[in-house]
């Protein structure tokens, strides 16, 4: 591919790559553009990756946006899920598993024969599953 077609088309992806709200497989498919063109022209292309990042921006904005007018409207759901992710530990108790240190679990089993065995469980669950 050319020089010239090619900018044409990286400045082509980054138009409908904005209109489709960066989802980058819809927007692939239309320009018949493979993945693997897109991710060199990202990682060898300065400007196309800050142009990319600065769409991927807006696109957080505009979705920030939209959470705040529903939290609101009080729609509980997006509030709870505010206060999860930006909440801390106080509202995501999977944070709070997280950054605890648990010992795994040491069972021994001694068979009828003397023999002992001992049995080591790393997992750990959280809630009723």
């Amino acid at each position: 591919m050319g020089i010239r077609r090619e900018k044409k088309l990286k400045n082509e992806f980054l138009v409908r790559y904005a209109a489709n709200m960066a989802t980058l497989y819809i927007t692939l498919s239309e320009l018949s553009i493979p993945t693997s063109a897109f991710y060199r022209w990202k990682k060898e292309d300065d400007d196309f990756r800050n142009r990319i990042l600065d769409i991927d921006a807006e696109m957080l904005d505009m979705v920030e946006g939209k959470l705040m007018e529903k939290i609101e409207q009080g729609d509980l759901k997006c509030i709870m899920f505010y206060l999860r992710c930006k909440g801390g530990v106080k509202w995501n108790p999977t944070k709070h598993i997280q950054q605890m240190n648990y010992e795994p679990l040491r069972i021994n089993i001694i068979s009828p024969d003397g023999t002992s065995q001992e049995l080591i469980d790393n997992t750990f669950q959280f809630g009723n599953d």
